[in-house]
């Protein structure tokens, strides 16, 4: 009994760590800056080779599911290029 209370203490503490990094993560994204990948591509007239490119450079994106929708925070691209 008490190996089972120290094993959902010791979850409950990780999973209020996480959720606390989450929270400040969410603080400092504005959510009115982040679009797709498609509309990013469209609204810089890139292609998908270069926007390939600009991620291995150092392009921060948001992808919340893997190999799902890609998504670029405006603020992220701005300081991309001012390090170029």
């Amino acid at each position: 009994m008490a190996k089972n209370l120290i094993y959902f203490i010791k979850k409950y503490l990780k999973l209020k760590r996480q959720v606390s990094e989450l929270e400040v993560l969410l603080r400092e994204i504005s959510f009115n800056d982040i679009i797709s990948r498609e509309e990013f591509l469209k609204n810089y007239s890139l292609n998908t080779k270069t926007f390939d490119k600009y991620r291995k450079a150092g392009l921060v994106v948001y992808q919340p599911v893997r190999n799902g929708k890609i998504f670029v925070s405006l603020k992220e691209f701005e300081k991309f290029l001012k390090k170029r």
